[in-house]
């Protein structure tokens, strides 16, 4: 006669299974943990290292391209002429005290009434942070 087989034993696998859930708990809690103490790190004890690096990352030096030269046709005549120009921006949101910031930029370039009244229409008129002045100084 045949003996009755059993093929599944439900006890050792239901313990197999809470084994299994408690160390994927575990492994879930130690990677949150992790994620948590690196959180504290970013944000509360380098705080000022990021913040400094933020700070600057915001300005942004660019480089003027060399002078090419006068352009001249086959006459020698001169066709195009170099003069240096240079461009003055504005970043609404960093000039905390604009009209003190504005004032100061009177007494080191020649800003005419006409200039601030186009700069205070910019500032009116667009939804931009940023406005530009621009002068050619020969």
């Amino acid at each position: 006669m045949q003996e009755a087989q059993q093929f599944k034993d439900h006890q050792r696998e239901a313990k197999l299974f809470r084994n299994r859930l408690i160390v994927m708990g575990m492994l879930v809690m130690l990677l949150t943990s992790v994620l948590i103490y690196r959180y504290y790190d970013l944000q509360i004890r380098n705080y000022e290292d990021y913040a400094t690096q933020s700070e600057r990352s915001r300005v942004h030096v660019q480089p003027i391209p060399p002078a090419r030269g006068l352009i001249l046709d086959r006459e020698g005549k001169l066709l195009a002429d170099n003069k240096p120009s240079f461009a003055l921006s504005l970043t609404i949101s960093d000039a905390a005290e604009l009209e003190k910031t504005l004032a100061l930029l009177e007494t080191l370039i020649d800003i005419t009434p006409a200039d601030l009244g186009k700069f205070y229409k910019l500032k009116s008129n667009s939804a931009t942070r940023l406005i530009l002045f621009l002068y050619v100084i020969n």
